[in-house]
């Protein structure tokens, strides 16, 4: 095993590197004056010279004795700082150093071969795609008001714990959805969808079809059976309605329009109510 260590095998000019050369999230490398005294100093100046001349570092990566090489490009950044008032409201403070973005080996490369080069999109496809994609732009704080779902439903829990009641948990998902002003990319997309290639929608007229194809789509039928296909008549008959997950038993009950709410001691208690209204108990 090797120690922890940056190797630099070489120079490129910075536009050599790509997006698609990304294999993984970067690292950011730093200096460390405690380390090693006057590094830092050393460390800006090889920044600041790459930056001026528009290089980037080749580089051998070994984070610990326990990893294995990663052959990364080290991409410099000077050191950014900005006062509260400063106009540029999009601009944030930059810490000096190197994002290090891990680049594949030579093993990792493959050519993908294509049937054949798609036709480009005429301009009136670009601006019609161009009309849906201006539609979908978000505000720039839009992502400061995207919370959390697993802390938010673990704050729920908490709150019903401490205030003595219960969590439903279909009434208390949140969903990462889009802003409800998307509503008006409908006509947008339809427009969309009227200037692409008839082969685009075969797929989806094909998956349409499919139900016609065997005879038109069946009806629903009031019986004692759910998604799984499992014999709920013998199973409320053998009292092994417990003995069933809480998915099954959700499955269950909304297939025949009952709550899916509460606890599982709950599912349990309507299942057995449904299966008495079918007349199997």
């Amino acid at each position: 095993t090797s120690e922890a260590s940056i190797t630099v095998l070489g120079c490129l000019p910075e536009d050599w590197l790509q997006p698609y050369h990304a294999v993984r999230s970067p690292y950011f490398i730093h200096p460390d004056e405690g380390s090693m005294k006057g590094s830092t100093t050393a460390f800006v100046a090889l920044v600041d010279a790459l930056v001026d001349s528009k290089k980037i570092l080749l580089s051998r990566l070994i984070r610990s004795s326990s990893s294995s090489p990663q052959l990364v490009a080290l991409l410099p950044q000077k050191e950014c700082l900005y006062d509260d008032d400063d106009e540029e409201e999009d601009e944030k403070d930059k810490a000096v150093g190197f994002h290090a973005i891990t680049l594949p080996f030579a093993d990792d490369l493959r050519e993908v071969k294509l049937d054949r080069v798609p036709d480009p999109p005429n301009d009136s496809v670009v601006d019609a795609m161009l009309a849906v994609v201006n539609s979908m732009t978000v505000g720039r704080d839009f992502i400061r008001e995207v919370s959390n779902p697993v802390l938010q439903k673990q704050y729920a829990i908490l709150q019903a714990i401490a205030l003595g009641g219960s969590y439903d948990e279909e009434e208390g998902a949140i969903e990462l959805a889009p802003p409800e002003e998307w509503a008006q990319l409908k006509g947008r997309v339809d427009t969309l969808e009227s200037l692409l290639p008839e082969a685009t929608t075969t797929a989806a007229k094909r998956k349409a079809g499919a139900g016609a194809a065997s005879g038109g789509t069946a009806k629903k039928s009031k019986t004692v059976q759910d998604d799984s296909s499992l014999d709920w008549a013998e199973i409320g008959k053998s009292k092994t309605v417990e003995k069933q997950t809480v998915p099954v038993l959700k499955a269950f009950l909304k297939s025949h329009d009952y709550p899916v709410g509460g606890k599982k001691a709950d599912l349990v208690a309507r299942a057995y109510e449904a299966l008495t209204a079918f007349g199997v108990l």
